[in-house]
């Protein structure tokens, strides 16, 4: 009797163990669905009131034969089914906007990102820091969430200024602190803390 017990405590525990093996194969399975979400997009406005951004699905290459459905949702609650989207805001801000994909296996992987919706970097292209608290400044203005590379360069190519900050701002000195002559200087401004890549680039007057 005690033997018959023990054999079907043993029986029991191989098959609750088979269950486990198979949970768990199950779960291996389930892991191998690669697919991920991720998204870029750009300032696509014509007008200075005009806040339209394109969106496209980035960095996930499908596979042989596999193909994948997109959906995208936006802050009023409309949906795009497709790759790229074009979605215009009612203004400046950070808005939410999703994006799932599926493909024909069933994986699924989404993706939430805060979006900054506002006009590019605006640049002035002349300044004349004199002293006269007038225009004693190239400054530019950002929103101060992230920070930007800045360099100011003579027409030759010599770097004469380098920030890394929020602030893009220039009094005219060198990075040791002595005044630049007078003259065409050349600015790029960069970074890649930004959702979308940020490059601008051009040609400051300087007047004293």
């Amino acid at each position: 009797m005690v033997k018959r017990i023990i054999n079907t405590v043993f029986a029991l525990f191989l098959l609750v163990g088979s269950v486990f093996s198979q949970e768990a194969i199950t779960l291996d399975s389930d892991s191998a669905c690669t697919i991920y979400a991720d998204f870029i997009f750009k300032d696509s406005s014509t007008t200075e009131n005009d806040f339209t951004y394109f969106f496209q699905a980035a960095f996930y290459k499908p596979e042989a034969g596999e193909t994948i459905q997109y959906e995208w949702r936006f802050p009023d609650g409309s949906i795009v089914m497709d790759s790229i989207a074009v979605y215009t805001f009612p203004e400046e801000g950070y808005y939410n906007v999703f994006l799932m994909l599926t493909n024909n296996a069933g994986c699924s992987d989404s993706i939430f990102k805060k979006v900054p919706i506002y006009k590019e970097l605006k640049p002035p292209n002349v300044f004349t820091p004199n002293g006269d608290m007038i225009n004693d400044y190239f400054k530019v203005t950002t929103q101060g969430d992230y920070s930007y590379d800045f360099r100011v360069f003579t027409r030759t190519g010599t770097q004469v200024y380098f920030s890394h900050s929020p602030k893009i701002t220039w009094d005219g000195k060198t990075i040791g602190g002595r005044d630049v002559p007078e003259g065409v200087y050349y600015f790029v401004i960069d970074s890649k803390e930004t959702p979308a890549v940020t490059q601008v680039s051009g040609f400051i007057h300087l007047y004293r």
